[in-house]
């Protein structure tokens, strides 16, 4: 071979090294988008809504205790409720949380607790105390209702995110076959080119 063969041969080698390079990372990073998006659907958004559900279901539970006469007598079944309330609300603590999740959480954070100090002082059932506590759980079903409207719509952002990753791998796949295509020909002209001899 001769010494100008060998460095048309370097450099047909080193520029299909480096697009193979550059579309392998292109597609490193959009799938890991797409499994960041995936994650984050199941246990920022699914669990979160779940975690809501279980948090809704226990305000029931204590709404029906609420409409009983002997409200009293449900006190340690209510502090059970409470209990259970709190454990949803430090593993909801752990999702990823945006900004406006975060502050409305933090608004049902303290309106729990509220309803909690309010319960603990609770001392003749009369129906100011009582319309109290059902307006304090009415307000925590609504807080409740606000993140979960809110669930749905960053999952919706984290499917979208996801389908525009897979777009842009398919995208970058087309390219890389065309451009393989036209570095082949080139790569046959390149070396199969033999220059004039003088």
């Amino acid at each position: 071979m001769i010494f100008i063969e060998k460095i048309k041969w370097f450099f047909v080698i080193i520029i299909v090294f480096i697009i193979v390079l550059s579309t392998n990372l292109i597609d490193k990073k959009n799938f890991n988008d797409i499994n960041n998006a995936i994650t984050s659907i199941y246990e920022d958004r699914l669990i979160a809504i779940n975690l809501l559900y279980d948090m809704s279901n226990i305000l029931y539970q204590k709404e029906i205790y609420m409409q009983e006469e002997d409200y009293f007598y449900h006190f340690k079944d209510q502090i059970h409720l409470n209990n259970l309330f709190e454990e949803k609300i430090s593993i909801f603590e752990n999702t990823k949380l945006t900004i406006k999740e975060d502050d409305l959480f933090l608004q049902l954070k303290k309106t729990f607790y509220k309803l909690s100090t309010i319960e603990n002082e609770v001392k003749t059932g009369s129906i100011d105390e009582k319309e109290l506590h059902k307006s304090i759980v009415k307000e925590l079903h609504n807080l409740i209702d606000r993140l979960v409207v809110l669930q749905v719509k960053e999952g919706e952002n984290q499917f979208i995110q996801g389908n525009r990753s897979m777009y842009f791998i398919d995208f970058f796949t087309q390219i890389e076959i065309i451009t393989l295509i036209i570095l082949s020909i080139l790569m046959q002209v390149i070396i199969f080119y033999k220059s004039p001899r003088k």
